[in-house]
């Protein structure tokens, strides 16, 4: 698992700058590298979460208080997809049921309250509707956020550790670019790279059906 100083240690290599250690100051600083390496880890993960969805899921259990309009979504959450939520009552073992999304428009003409058949999304709340008497259980399925990197911190955990280069490399691409260097022989093997990791991914799919890749240009 790579670092963020080795990260940094890469970028100031393909850069070519005179000194790749991590601590050493030059141009670009290293804060703008950190900038650099978390837009590349974005783009990179926003487009394997969206192309390999079954990869990239996670889930996290929301107590629902009884007779509440609504509660606060855990802090990871609001700003992700959330792609399910299932509920149980926490006074049964009944088995998880799933729970269809909601329009705000929708939620008048519901009933308030009753045995939840929905929910909306609203802000950071969750809201079901109609709303239990009970307390609930709720499963968020959602995709998870890459964690931002931070100087002397680990490098990406969501990615495996062979592709983390790759982070480095984007984000050299994307200095070069500023700084007016020529950058074709880092976007060619950036190609090769990235190709190497959709097929990675593609192998890990819990299916065999195809699936459209974007290419490196696209993410």
């Amino acid at each position: 698992m790579s670092t963020t100083d080795e990260l940094i240690t890469s970028v100031k290599s393909y850069l070519g700058m005179a000194n790749t250690s991590a601590s050493a100051s030059g141009n670009p600083t290293n804060a703008a590298i950190l900038r650099a390496l978390n837009v590349a880890q974005d783009l990179i993960s926003g487009h394997l979460s969206v192309t390999y969805k079954r990869r990239f899921l996670t889930s996290i259990t929301v107590s629902y208080t009884a007779s509440t309009e609504a509660v606060a979504l855990p802090r990871a959450c609001p700003n992700q997809l959330i792609l399910k939520v299932l509920g149980q009552p926490s006074t049964t073992t009944l088995r998880q049921f799933p729970l269809r999304p909601l329009s705000v428009d929708e939620i008048d003409r519901m009933a308030l309250i009753g045995t939840p058949q929905a929910y909306v999304v609203a802000g950071t709340n969750i809201m079901l509707r109609p709303y239990p008497a009970v307390s609930y259980a709720l499963v968020i399925w959602y995709d998870a956020a890459a964690s931002a990197l931070v100087s002397g911190g680990a490098g990406p955990a969501w990615l495996a550790p062979k592709f983390h280069d790759l982070v480095a490399l984007d984000a050299a691409i994307r200095l070069r670019l500023i700084l007016g260097d020529p950058v074709d022989t880092l976007k060619s093997q950036r190609t090769d790279d990235f190709e190497g990791l959709n097929r990675y991914y593609f192998a890990l799919q819990e299916d065999n059906h195809a699936h459209e890749t974007a290419g490196p240009e696209d993410y």
